[in-house]
């Protein structure tokens, strides 16, 4: 949507729980392919073209393997998730895709002329909960926070500015307790929030300052199954319930892990109420498929959310629309950025 790229490829968006502004979406530079290339086996010099002639020739496997060794246990607590992924390319090209900071990149992009759906799941941060149940280590080490401080922002983790804004997310999310598998929940309220939520509101303000003539749309997939809600059953086991990070997928596509529903089913009808909104807007820039209820979801409206009011629909056993919960946790981060910084 922010590349020159695919100009007019498409003439409407939807962004399901993740976006160009999630901190796992853009890897920082860290000399990866060098690493990389030692960790499977190259003892040469840190030169572009040989280092690549050696990944060039290496098996895959071996190249597997050495990934899975390469971020540091000081990378990891600095919230690097994956050593590869998409960069800000060093050389502008015309085959060039993203040629600055996206942030930047979204204040002239062509798709703010477009129509865009943008959301995610009730509880995103499900995803993690396995992780971090078996490696409590990322618990003990959160501390005063100060290494959840958005890395984007590149501040020194030891300056009192940091501290304090990280002491700021633990008092959010933790109060008076201490970061343990006993506040997993907190926890995983907070990732949701830093790798997911946090990056959708932001974008939903990128929007209403430079995309003012097209709609934004803001939803939150709220339906919990205990039998099709299949990511978090993959992620968590079938004890744990909510509605995790890819369950909303179970309902727009049929996948190896469902089975046939039967139409008077809770599930069956969850289906057809995302598939009807999804695809109505597709066809017609409108996500309002029910006649009876063709006013219900509105665009995100830019008075309201000067007043901190951000509404969106939520999507659950029925559509209904609500303010948007945790809006002013949102906001703790929103404060950590300068309006240039933001937006």
């Amino acid at each position: 949507m922010i590349t020159e790229q695919t100009r007019g490829l498409f003439h409407k968006a939807i962004c399901m729980s993740g976006n160009t502004l999630s901190p796992w979406a853009v890897t920082p530079q860290r000399n990866w392919p060098y690493r990389l290339a030692v960790q499977a086996g190259y003892t040469g010099e840190n030169n572009t073209r040989d280092v690549w002639d050696f990944l060039k020739n290496a098996k895959g496997s071996d190249i597997i393997k050495a990934n899975g060794e390469l971020c540091i246990d000081e990378e990891k607590k600095e919230r690097i998730g994956f050593s590869f992924g998409p960069v800000i390319e060093p050389y502008v090209t015309s085959h060039c895709v993203v040629s600055k900071k996206p942030i930047e990149m979204m204040r002239t992009a062509w798709s703010n002329n477009i129509p865009l759906i943008i959301g995610g799941v009730s509880n995103e941060g499900l995803l993690l909960y396995t992780e971090t149940k078996t490696n409590p280590k990322c618990l003990n080490e959160l501390d005063d926070c100060r290494f959840v401080v958005p890395i984007e922002l590149n501040m020194d983790r030891e300056s009192a500015l940091c501290r304090e804004y990280g002491d700021q997310l633990r008092q959010c999310y933790y109060g008076d307790k201490t970061p343990s598998l006993d506040t997993l929940h907190e926890y995983l309220q907070m990732v949701s929030h830093e790798y997911f939520w946090f990056p959708i509101y932001r974008t939903v303000l990128s929007r209403l300052q430079y995309a003012r003539s097209a709609p934004t749309y803001l939803y939150r997939f709220d339906f919990d199954s205990k039998h099709f809600n299949h990511l978090r059953i993959l992620s968590c086991g079938k004890k744990v319930r909510g509605t995790c990070h890819g369950d909303d997928l179970s309902y727009l596509f049929y996948n190896s892990l469902a089975r046939k529903l039967k139409n008077h089913t809770r599930e069956y009808k969850c289906i057809e109420r995302l598939v009807g909104l999804w695809t109505h807007f597709a066809a017609c820039g409108n996500p309002n498929f029910d006649p009876e209820q063709e006013d219900l979801w509105q665009p995100v409206d830019p008075a309201a959310v000067e007043k901190h009011q951000l509404k969106c629909l939520n999507i659950s056993d029925e559509l209904k629309v609500i303010d948007v919960p945790d809006l002013k946790k949102l906001m703790v981060w929103e404060s950590f950025f300068r309006r240039d910084e933001l937006l």
